[in-house]
């Protein structure tokens, strides 16, 4: 009988050690504060942190504002931020990055997640979380970093697969989807070659990052059909799914998140 319960005390044991930590959801504050992530003048962030009532590591969620790779400012994203840290728990870094230089994004957001891991808060993994053009830059950065520690990735009206985003605003004769995408976003941003930056066309194999993807049923400018090939060719176990709302303002975006922790990655 001894021996049956210090098996089971080991096997127990085995179990709690290596489980995620998830951090605790009993935030009654949160806090903000401006930094520098990178020497360059444009490597700054907002850092919005919870007060546990009891002091936990967590993964840090790293926010890229959308803005057609041309465009856009952090400060966009911030209320969404602070409200996703104060329902779920995790701390974030809300960024700016280099406008117009896909590359440069790509350096930055890297900058960024070797910055996070340098956080008090911080047990060494992240998630990268996007929204539009940022979410893009999330799951291509998961797709070519070296950087370890990263736990997953999640875009928000995110066009993965540019070519069919720029066939479905080719073929849409109303706005809001911008009409010139290839002049005035991708080619000044990716150059002749933007092809090169789909997440269909980087030749890397299988895309194994687990990935949730939201979009907006009433979401005219990335609807949910321009990532289909990246789910049916590129990604078979990521998530797709649509919530109430338009292209960034969704509904239990939160809750959402928090099913993708629990289902694909805490287990």
């Amino acid at each position: 009988m001894l021996k049956k319960t210090i098996m089971l005390l080991l096997f127990f044991c085995l179990l709690t050690t290596n489980t995620k930590v998830e951090p605790k959801v009993s935030v009654f504050k949160i806090s903000t504060r401006e930094l520098q992530y990178g020497p360059e003048p444009w490597q700054t962030c907002t850092n919005v942190f919870p007060h546990y009532t009891d002091n936990v590591d967590s993964p840090i969620m790293i926010f890229i504002h959308g803005g057609g790779w041309v465009s856009g400012d952090k400060s966009e994203i911030l209320s969404k931020v602070k409200d996703f840290v104060m329902k779920t728990g995790f701390p974030a870094l809300n960024i700016n990055y280099k406008l117009s230089d896909i590359n440069q994004q790509i350096l930055d957001i890297e900058t960024a997640i070797a910055f996070s891991k340098l956080q008090t808060c911080s047990n060494g993994t992240y998630f990268l979380y996007g929204y539009s053009a940022g979410g893009h830059l999330a799951a291509l950065t998961a797709a070519l970093t070296q950087e370890t520690g990263l736990v997953g990735v999640v875009g928000v009206g995110a066009p993965l697969c540019l070519e069919d985003w720029v066939d479905y605003c080719d073929a849409f004769d109303e706005q809001p989807p911008p009409p010139e995408v290839v002049t005035n976003n991708l080619i000044p941003t990716m150059g002749e070659d933007w092809l090169d930056y789909s997440l269909t066309n980087l030749a890397l194999g299988p895309y194994y990052t687990p990935t949730l993807l939201l979009h907006g049923t009433e979401d005219f400018i990335v609807p949910t059909a321009v990532n289909d090939c990246f789910v049916d060719e590129i990604a078979p176990d990521a998530r797709l799914k649509e919530l109430p709302g338009n292209h960034l303002l969704l509904d239990k975006e939160d809750t959402e998140f928090s099913e993708f922790f629990k289902y694909f990655l805490a287990g």
